[in-house]
């Protein structure tokens, strides 16, 4: 395996993204190894070293460690899937392997991870939490709009009826520290 730092030659910032490639022997798929946050200011970085892999080396395979990724946002996901539709249309599979906790619940919670070829997970992440019984909570499917609405409409009512009954707690400690002659 020959590695290659990719941050200094494709212009990585000090705090922004560092790449490098391990170019594969005898076959292996090439992988390219991403560490730092994967943003508006980044992506271009990305795209520019896929695109120079899949023309230059054309793998069947290419691996984007993404163990290292510490952010990953909209901008970071558009990259993400431009750059597989860039390795397709070169010929070559692009999949994610070892991501981070976060670009692995990004991609789930956007129900990507299939796209770059991992697993998804048989309960979804977003759907754990502890209760004390200690089971899962599961979705229960979609809601309807209007029933969204009308918990929504509940809940800014009963935040309302929260702040006016502090308000009234207020106004009476106010009138009993007059009363008592406390300031």
């Amino acid at each position: 395996m020959n590695r290659e730092p990719m941050g200094a030659a494709s212009g990585a910032r000090e705090d922004g993204l560092h790449l490098e490639v391990v170019n594969a022997a005898g076959g292996e798929p090439v992988r390219l190894v991403v560490a730092g946050e994967l943003d508006r200011c980044s992506a271009a970085q990305l795209r520019d070293t896929i695109v120079g892999i899949v023309r230059d080396q054309a793998p069947v395979i290419l691996q984007i460690d993404a163990g290292g990724i510490s952010f990953l946002d909209s901008s970071g996901i558009q990259c993400l899937l431009m750059c597989r539709a860039d390795a397709q249309t070169a010929g070559s599979r692009l999949v994610l392997v070892d991501p981070a906790p976060v670009v692995a619940q990004v991609l789930e919670i956007t129900g990507l991870l299939e796209i770059f070829g991992l697993p998804v997970p048989a309960v979804p992440t977003v759907w754990r939490r502890a209760t004390t019984s200690g089971d899962i909570v599961r979705s229960h499917g979609p809601v309807p709009m209007q029933e969204l609405l009308a918990q929504s409409a509940a809940i800014r009512q009963a935040a309302r009826q929260t702040r006016e009954r502090a308000e009234a707690m207020r106004r009476d400690d106010s009138l009993r520290r007059l009363r008592l002659g406390m300031p």
